[in-house]
C-alpha cells in the first residue's frame, strides 16, 4: 500500500492534517469521510480496492478518477487523499495537504 507521505511528495505538497474514521460496520469510516469532505466542498474521488482515494476543492475540479486513473499532472491538483488498508474493515485515515 502507498502511504500517505509517498503521495505528498508524488503531488508535491506538504501534510497539513490527518484524520482518523474508526469503522463501526462495513465500510462506516469510508462513508463518514466522503460526508465531512463533501460537508467541507471537497470532490471526491472513486474508490477502486484499497488504492488511495484522491480528493480537491469542488470550485477547481469536478470530477477525480480512481487513483490508477490519475495522471501525474493531476497529483498536485489535489488537496488531500483517503487511505486505508481495507476501507470495508479497517477504517480509514483523511490527510490533508498544502
Amino acid at each position: 500500500m502507498i502511504t500517505a507521505t509517498e503521495i505528498s511528495k508524488i503531488a508535491g505538497k506538504k501534510i497539513v492534517n490527518v484524520k482518523t474514521f474508526k469503522n463501526n460496520d462495513d465500510f462506516d469510516a469510508y462513508n463518514k469521510a466522503v460526508d465531512e469532505l463533501r460537508n467541507e466542498g471537497y470532490q471526491v474521488g472513486s474508490m477502486c480496492s484499497d488504492d488511495p482515494i484522491g480528493f480537491a476543492d469542488n470550485a477547481d475540479i469536478k470530477y477525480i478518477a480512481k487513483w490508477k486513473n490519475i495522471s501525474s499532472d493531476e497529483y498536485p491538483k489535489l488537496d488531500g487523499v483517503i487511505v486505508s488498508e481495507d476501507f470495508r474493515c479497517n477504517g480509514c485515515i483523511v490527510v490533508y495537504f498544502k
